[in-house]
Protein backbone atom coordinates (compact mmCIF):
# COMPACT_ATOMS: atom_id res chain seq x y z
CA UNK A 1 0.00 0.00 0.00
CA UNK A 2 1.02 3.39 -0.51
CA UNK A 3 -0.25 6.43 1.15
CA UNK A 4 0.42 9.85 1.37
CA UNK A 5 -0.78 13.28 2.64
CA UNK A 6 -1.59 16.16 1.04
CA UNK A 7 1.01 18.92 1.68
CA UNK A 8 -1.44 21.81 2.84
CA UNK A 9 -0.64 25.68 3.62
CA UNK A 10 -3.13 25.76 6.76
CA UNK A 11 -1.32 22.77 8.36
CA UNK A 12 -5.15 21.80 10.04
CA UNK A 13 -5.11 18.25 9.57
CA UNK A 14 -9.17 18.06 9.12
CA UNK A 15 -8.44 19.58 5.94
CA UNK A 16 -6.08 17.35 4.34
CA UNK A 17 -6.48 15.00 1.69
CA UNK A 18 -5.15 11.58 1.36
CA UNK A 19 -4.00 9.78 -1.69
CA UNK A 20 -4.23 5.98 -1.72
CA UNK A 21 -3.15 3.07 -3.56
CA UNK A 22 -4.20 0.16 -1.84
CA UNK A 23 -2.63 -2.66 -3.83
CA UNK A 24 0.43 -1.35 -4.89
CA UNK A 25 4.38 -1.86 -3.38
CA UNK A 26 7.28 0.38 -3.47
CA UNK A 27 8.62 -2.50 -6.27
CA UNK A 28 5.29 -1.99 -8.88
CA UNK A 29 6.17 1.43 -8.97
CA UNK A 30 9.28 1.25 -11.08
CA UNK A 31 9.45 1.14 -14.74
CA UNK A 32 10.53 -2.06 -15.14
CA UNK A 33 7.65 -3.84 -12.94
CA UNK A 34 4.85 -1.44 -13.48
CA UNK A 35 1.21 -2.27 -14.98
CA UNK A 36 -1.50 -0.81 -15.59
CA UNK A 37 -4.49 0.31 -14.33
CA UNK A 38 -3.58 0.78 -11.30
CA UNK A 39 -6.74 1.72 -9.04
CA UNK A 40 -6.74 4.24 -5.90
CA UNK A 41 -8.56 7.07 -4.66
CA UNK A 42 -7.87 10.32 -2.78
CA UNK A 43 -10.17 10.97 0.90
CA UNK A 44 -10.80 14.76 0.33
CA UNK A 45 -13.05 16.92 2.69
CA UNK A 46 -16.16 18.69 0.75
CA UNK A 47 -17.96 21.64 1.02
CA UNK A 48 -19.88 20.07 3.58
CA UNK A 49 -17.41 19.63 5.98
CA UNK A 50 -17.22 15.51 5.10
CA UNK A 51 -14.51 13.47 4.01
CA UNK A 52 -15.35 11.53 0.84
CA UNK A 53 -13.58 9.31 -1.58
CA UNK A 54 -12.81 9.97 -5.07
CA UNK A 55 -11.64 6.68 -7.02
CA UNK A 56 -9.49 6.96 -10.06
CA UNK A 57 -7.12 4.28 -12.50
CA UNK A 58 -3.86 5.31 -13.57
CA UNK A 59 -3.78 4.23 -16.83
CA UNK A 60 -0.05 4.59 -18.24
CA UNK A 61 2.59 7.22 -18.95
CA UNK A 62 2.30 10.49 -19.60
CA UNK A 63 3.81 12.15 -23.29
CA UNK A 64 6.66 12.80 -21.52
CA UNK A 65 7.46 9.07 -20.83
CA UNK A 66 8.29 10.26 -17.15
CA UNK A 67 4.59 11.13 -15.41
CA UNK A 68 1.66 9.05 -14.91
CA UNK A 69 -1.81 9.52 -16.32
CA UNK A 70 -4.56 9.67 -13.70
CA UNK A 71 -7.90 8.80 -15.17
CA UNK A 72 -11.10 9.89 -12.66
CA UNK A 73 -14.02 7.22 -12.54
CA UNK A 74 -16.26 10.02 -11.88
CA UNK A 75 -17.78 11.82 -14.89
CA UNK A 76 -16.75 15.26 -15.32
CA UNK A 77 -13.31 14.90 -13.79
CA UNK A 78 -10.10 15.31 -16.96
CA UNK A 79 -7.60 13.47 -16.45
CA UNK A 80 -4.12 14.46 -14.64
CA UNK A 81 -0.72 13.27 -14.04
CA UNK A 82 0.97 12.40 -11.80
CA UNK A 83 4.68 13.87 -11.66
CA UNK A 84 7.51 11.78 -9.49
CA UNK A 85 5.54 8.97 -8.16
CA UNK A 86 7.78 6.60 -10.47
CA UNK A 87 10.92 4.83 -9.49
CA UNK A 88 13.00 4.67 -5.83
CA UNK A 89 9.85 5.84 -3.71
CA UNK A 90 10.27 6.01 -0.06
CA UNK A 91 8.70 7.31 2.56
CA UNK A 92 9.53 11.24 3.05
CA UNK A 93 9.48 11.71 -0.43
CA UNK A 94 7.25 13.80 -2.57
CA UNK A 95 5.05 13.56 -5.36
CA UNK A 96 2.59 16.32 -7.46
CA UNK A 97 -1.00 15.72 -8.92
CA UNK A 98 -1.22 18.32 -11.71
CA UNK A 99 -4.64 19.30 -12.66
CA UNK A 100 -5.45 20.30 -15.74
CA UNK A 101 -6.78 23.63 -14.58
CA UNK A 102 -3.44 24.63 -13.24
CA UNK A 103 -3.38 23.68 -9.55
CA UNK A 104 -0.97 21.54 -8.73
CA UNK A 105 -1.33 19.07 -5.39
CA UNK A 106 2.13 17.85 -3.66
CA UNK A 107 2.11 15.10 -1.55
CA UNK A 108 4.21 13.53 1.16
CA UNK A 109 4.56 9.55 1.26
CA UNK A 110 3.96 8.09 4.92
CA UNK A 111 3.75 5.01 4.18
CA UNK A 112 4.97 2.43 1.30
CA UNK A 113 5.42 -1.12 1.00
Amino acid sequence: MLRAEFLNMSKDASKDSVFILPEVTRVMLTRENITFPIHGYVSEEGDDYKHSRHYFSIIGFGVNGEDLVLEWNEEGYCNELLCGLLDGLAVGDEFDRDSNDRSIWSYVIRHID
